[in-house]
């Protein structure tokens, strides 16, 4: 049972290992990005190399039950996991931080540990064709070939790149067949999965260890089983598709909207939030996957912390926190799961100070109402939200796999699914995967080269660095109903720093020129053209 209990384990250490990316593009932590090094040539076959794994794991039955406990980051916790055939559900228990996902009747899932379900549908599939394909046998196909072998550990080395899922190196023991370690890349950094204490009960083989190195240092976890059992039947409740366990944005008894404290500064949105009576200023920043606190104002404010988190000088910081209330204008947001880190993008303007994120639980607690053109937010209970309601407005499908909005884009004559609508980015970014294979699309069209020579040095700037970007005037550019002209755009000249599951940010530059609603529970976001939109296509062409 190899698969099965791999997959079980992938997904549980990778929650804790990532448990609050604020930012969409993260820099790599390796030389590479592609096959692991060291790899030699060998004199067996991909046929030989098959057929030794295929005999070493002996298949499980259908259903699967595996309880086993999880240390991660300084924290130490218990894992559930059930499998009925193609349908499972894990789940994670860290002292008050509960988490869960999973798969039912083809639906992917995840529940946060602030008590959000979203349904996943895009991003996340890349690793359920990516663990199928190794399951519970290998196959001789055009997506697995055998690359060599390596000393340590002694290991015949297989690509798996199945159509559609996320690549992988499988490094299967000269020895026993079985698998030694597993390496793949996730958002710009290398992920390190090694299984051993292997054994073969009731039916199944199964990896009782399995450490997960992340692209960082000091971001492991180790997962060791405890108990596994194959029952003849499962409750099919244990695999249902959970809704919100509470209400996160808490609007005042009989109010259906709200306006939100905002200010707008060189494209970024500034909202006034209030903990313990003291006022912050938090980015609403629909580019972050949660909530995230500057970890100087979460000692001044004496909040309790949890997890470690091992930076490369050797020292050590805390990850989460706990915010017992966090008022947003009259909304109130209760015991808050936030993470923590140090804020290191300069500051917006001398009136805000950005000491922490609004992202995702915010987004989702409520639709809400971005208006750029008038500089105001405001929130809107989603069973009083009537999107026919609003002018001109077109609709936009999104998925959330990652706690961020994915939607569909056409740069030239290419479209992609995956940019994501980012009021906290100011530019049009294409991330480097999307520029590579598609060069004729973000060509410069001399702009772009004009504003290099002129700048000399353009940096992105995010909350783990600073980059370098090269601008570049597209020809084109569709957003929902709208085309732009020759947008100006951003790229990231190592492009190395930039590979992952997106292919870019869009972000005031086009946001600028709506009403912008995000409507989460329903995985949409609603645009309607404002008055700088409308003056621009009345605007005779030069």
């Amino acid at each position: 049972m190899t698969g099965p209990s791999r997959v079980f384990f992938v997904a549980a250490a990778l929650l804790v290992l990532l448990p609050a990316p604020t930012i969409v593009a993260r820099p790599k932590a390796d030389d590479t990005l592609g096959p692991p090094a060291g790899i030699i040539a060998g004199v067996a076959s991909l046929k030989d190399v098959v057929a030794l794994y295929n005999a070493a794991n002996v298949r499980s039955g259908a259903n699967v039950v595996v309880d086993a406990t999880v240390e991660s980051n300084g924290l130490s916790g218990s894992a559930h996991y059930v499998r009925d055939h193609d349908d499972f559900r894990w789940s994670l228990q860290f002292g008050p931080f509960a988490s869960a996902g999973g798969r039912s009747q083809g639906q992917r899932w995840e529940l946060n540990e602030n008590g959000l379900s979203r349904l996943v549908n895009d991003v996340g599939r890349r690793d359920d064709i990516a663990a199928e394909f190794v399951q519970d046998a290998l196959v001789e196909t055009p997506g697995l070939k055998l690359l060599g072998e390596t000393h340590e550990p002694a290991a015949f080395v297989l690509e798996s790149a199945p159509p559609g899922g996320r690549r992988e190196w499988l490094f299967v023991d000269h020895r026993t067949g079985l698998l030694d370690r597993v390496e793949s890349i996730a958002q710009g950094g290398r992920i390190v999965e090694t299984l051993d204490d292997y054994a073969t009960t009731d039916g199944g083989t199964i990896s009782r260890h399995v450490h997960i190195s992340g692209p960082n240092p000091g971001q492991d976890s180790d997962a060791r089983v405890a108990h596994d059992d194959r029952p003849a039947t499962l409750d099919p409740s244990q695999l249902a598709i959970p809704s919100n366990l509470r209400a996160f944005d808490e609007f005042p008894p009989d109010v259906s909207q709200v306006d939100i404290p905002a200010k707008f500064f060189d494209g970024k949105i500034a909202v006034r939030v209030n903990i313990e009576g003291r006022g912050i200023d938090f980015m609403l920043d629909s580019g972050a996957s949660g909530i995230v606190i500057d970890s100087g104002v979460v000692g001044a404010l004496n909040l309790p912390t949890y997890g470690k988190f091992h930076e490369p000088s050797g020292s050590s910081v805390a990850t989460l926190t706990i915010v017992p209330e966090i008022r947003v204008g009259r909304l109130r947001l209760s015991n808050v799961v936030a993470a923590m880190g140090p804020f290191n993008v300069p500051t917006l303007n001398y009136e805000a100070r950005q000491q922490g994120v609004l992202g995702y639980d915010f987004i989702a607690g409520a639709v809400i109402h971005v208006d750029y053109f008038n500089h105001k937010v405001e929130a809107i209970r989603k069973e009083d939200f009537h999107p026919e309601e609003v002018a001109n407005a077109a609709e936009i499908p999104i998925v959330l796999d990652d706690g961020v909005p994915l939607s569909r884009l056409w740069i030239g004559s290419t479209a992609s699914e995956r940019f994501i609508i980012d009021t906290g980015a100011n530019d049009v970014t294409v991330f480097s995967a999307f520029a590579r294979a598609n060069p004729d699309d973000v060509r410069d069209q001399g702009k772009g080269n004009d504003v290099q020579w002129f700048f000399r040095y353009i940096a992105l700037f995010t909350t783990s660095g600073m980059y370098r970007v090269a601008p570049t005037q597209l020809k084109s550019l569709i957003f929902g109903p709208t085309r732009f002209g020759e947008v100006m755009a951003m790229e990231p000249e190592h492009a190395e720093r930039f590979e992952g599951d997106y292919d870019g940010l869009i972000g005031y530059q086009v946001l600028q020129f709506y009403d912008v609603y995000f409507d989460y529970a329903d995985r949409r976001v609603i645009v309607a053209p404002n008055a700088m939109l409308l003056r621009r296509a009345r605007k005779p062409a030069a």
